[in-house]
């Protein structure tokens, strides 16, 4: 009940607060594209440890923001989804010293097999706080029917730390719970260093629990380079 209530709050919230930020400024387009040695999702491969690459789009007011991002996929095992489409939308607003992150996201695989039930929401509520080269942080994460399954909740915990202009070291520890499944642990530890004002490389390492997922969990590197404009 707390989580479909939450649900609720963030979509309403959201939805006063574009009422009110639309009026504020024009808002601004961004795009981004990318590539990747693996599409890591929550510890899990999403390429099936194939190389992946992405592109979205974003624009933003003030304090809301939406946007769309679309990569490829392989979950293997014969199934031919090959494509991920995400569309979001969200607020960030600053209060009580912290800056948070309030939005939804619709995952959907326009290729999935016939009678497939892959799409789904999900609601996140996320805050985070600078002191001085570091940021620490909090998000939480539900879905009604995450892919296609049950009801799903994800907690993550996050730090950061600057090390330079251009480099920074970041990570996370979190818990992804699905009903009727086993819960799993993740964690997140990498490195990205900002090649120049539009271009920046990751390189992160990925270790999951998740036993009953098989290879897709298994610990991994990863290398993302990325262009924004």
């Amino acid at each position: 009940m707390f989580a479909r209530g939450l649900f609720a709050l963030i979509l309403t919230s959201a939805l006063g607060l574009w009422a009110g930020a639309a009026l504020a400024r024009a808002p601004e387009l961004s795009v981004n594209l990318g590539a990747a040695s693996d599409y890591v999702y929550r510890g899990v491969s999403q390429t099936d440890g194939a190389p992946q690459a992405f592109a979205g789009a974003d624009l933003e007011g003030d304090a809301w923001y939406a946007g769309a991002w679309a990569s490829n996929v392989d979950f293997g095992g014969g199934d031919p989804t090959s494509a991920e489409v995400d569309l979001y939308a969200g607020w960030r607003p600053e209060a009580f010293g912290l800056s948070w992150d309030v939005g939804a996201a619709l995952y959907a695989y326009p290729d999935k097999p016939a009678g497939a039930d892959y799409d789904y929401l999900e609601a996140r509520l996320s805050a985070e706080r600078e002191i001085g080269p570091a940021t620490f942080g909090a998000a939480l994460a539900w879905a009604p029917a995450y892919f296609g399954g049950g009801e799903a909740t994800y907690v993550e915990v996050v730090g950061g730390w600057e090390i330079s202009d251009r480099l920074g070291l970041g990570g996370g520890v979190a818990r992804q719970t699905v009903e009727g499944e086993d819960a799993y642990v993740v964690v997140n530890l990498g490195l990205t260093w900002s090649m120049t004002e539009r271009v920046s490389l990751d390189l992160r390492g990925w270790a999951a629990d998740a036993n009953d997922l098989g290879a897709a969990a298994d610990p991994r590197v990863v290398v993302t380079l990325k262009a924004e404009f």
